[in-house]
Order: C-alpha cells, then structure tokens, then sequence
C-alpha cells in the first residue's frame, strides 16, 4: 500500500531530517508543506519551525527547538554581537 503525504513526511521527519517546502515537494510532489505540518502538530506530533539565515522559507524538524544558549555563542550572543564591551 502507498503512503500518503502525510506519513511520507511523518517519516521523514522520524529520521532526522530537516524538511523544507523545496525538498518535500522534490522528494513527496507536496506542495503543501505547511498544511501536512499544521495536521501532523493537531495529531500531538512536536514539530518545530525556523527559518535559516538567507532562506526565503521555513524549515520544520521533530522535537524540541534548541534553548538559545545552546545556540548562541555566549561572548558574542545573537547576531554576533560582541558582548564584552
């Protein structure tokens, strides 16, 4: 039986993967990212978003965000700013 959409990216994301509008649509024909993620979240799946530096999209990935010291650097925190002045 075939997968849908939804547990080909379901599954995706179970392995790790960062998804985003492009690569779902190359590797799945979804052009609906964002739907299949807003219906993955209403099942009780913990999905969250970011958009990278340069990147005109959101990228999703399962689990927890990181916490933002795990993040920034904590001599130069966000955006590089030097914060030993």
């Amino acid at each position: 039986m075939n997968q849908t959409q939804q547990e080909q990216i379901l599954d995706a994301l179970k392995s790790g993967e960062v998804l985003n509008p492009i690569k779902v649509l190359n590797n799945y024909g979804c052009l609906r990212l964002g739907a299949r993620i807003y219906d993955l979240r209403k099942e009780g799946w913990n999905i969250y978003s970011y958009r990278g530096v340069n990147e005109g999209w959101q990228s999703y990935k399962l689990g927890d965000p990181p916490r933002m010291n795990d993040v920034v650097d904590q001599e130069h925190g966000p955006m590089g700013l030097d914060l030993t002045q």
